[in-house]
């Protein structure tokens, strides 16, 4: 599947089969759970929702990645993730009720890790 139908069919999709997923203001929420962390006053909750926070934002990526629509370069950690999502929810609100997994894309796909050229079929 080459990578604009694969795009057009998570958005077309997305409102009706990703409901029960989070969306972008669930996983801000999440996130804000990092500042506690960084200022020593994170709770266990504030660690168990930064680690829920993480795994979408690294399933997304993989599920994106596989689909040949981000190219990360080999030396990309989970930390620079987190951050450029984390920006970009906290620069996008008016885009909190879209589906999380889609804002990562985005987030990512603006800061060009968008793969360029046709999906590669591994």
């Amino acid at each position: 599947m080459n990578r604009i139908a694969f795009l057009v069919a998570a958005i077309l999709i997305a409102p009706s089969s990703y409901a029960e997923f989070i969306d972008g203001q669930k996983l801000h929420s999440l996130l804000q759970s990092n500042e506690m962390i960084r200022q020593a006053r994170g709770t266990v909750d504030d660690a168990v929702n930064m680690q829920e926070a993480v795994g979408y934002i690294k399933g997304s990526i993989d599920s994106f990645s596989a689909g040949g629509l981000l190219c990360l370069p080999s030396n990309f950690t989970v930390g620079q993730a987190e951050a450029i999502v984390t920006k970009y929810l906290s620069d996008n609100p008016q885009d909190w009720r879209v589906p999380a997994t889609l804002l990562i894309g985005r987030a990512l796909i603006a800061k060009s890790y968008g793969c360029k050229g046709p999906a590669v079929k591994q």
